[in-house]
């Protein structure tokens, strides 16, 4: 399409600031020090990053990027993002248990839901960022512009929609066996319903 990314486009006010908490959340992060500072760093190195990755976008895209542009998306797509992952909480509470979080005991209840409301926000705006940015680069613009095209027959989508269900019930009888269950069906059954 002729595209070519900006290269006159300064980055926006919040580049600088990101990198900064970035860059200062990483050495945290890896160095395991000042304690227990290293305990509460997830959220500010992912959204950092996801702030990072705007930034390069917004100047990339001259000036336009989903958080300068869109920031009611920007919110929804945080908040559909913490709403999907507490879904797999409630499944793995329930079924599996095959994941636990080290550090629960160092909030109350209620701050335990707060920190885990926002460190799960940062899945979807992470996954929309990164792909927003890969399309500033004429190769992965051009190569998917029409996106990948995958037909199923009609039968193989009835098939893998019962299948999704028989997953989803499964799972619940014999968590054990099907544990892999818990991250296949949800998107399997979100796939066929789109």
């Amino acid at each position: 399409d002729g595209y070519r990314p900006s290269t006159g486009t300064p980055f926006p006010s919040y580049f600088l600031p990101s990198l900064f908490v970035f860059i200062a959340s990483w050495i945290i992060n890896w160095a395991r020090w000042p304690e227990p500072l290293d305990m509460y760093i997830f959220v500010p190195l992912w959204w950092s990053f996801i702030l990072l990755l705007d930034a390069i976008v917004y100047k990339r895209n001259y000036g336009r990027s989903i958080f300068s542009t869109t920031p009611t998306t920007f919110k929804l797509i945080f908040a559909v993002s913490s709403v999907a992952w507490w879904s797999f909480e409630y499944l793995n509470y329930f079924f599996l248990e095959l994941w636990y979080y080290p550090n629960a005991d160092l909030f109350t209840s209620f701050g335990r839901t707060f920190w885990y409301l926002l460190s799960f926000t940062v899945v979807w705006p992470g996954i929309f960022e990164f792909y927003s940015l890969l399309r500033t680069f004429p190769f992965f613009r051009n190569r998917y512009s029409q996106g990948m095209t995958i037909r199923f027959p009609v039968w193989l989508q009835v098939a893998l929609l019962f299948g999704g269900f028989a997953l989803a019930f499964l799972s619940g009888i014999f968590p054990r066996p099907l544990f892999f269950a818990l991250w296949l069906y949800p998107m399997l059954l979100a796939a066929l319903a789109m």
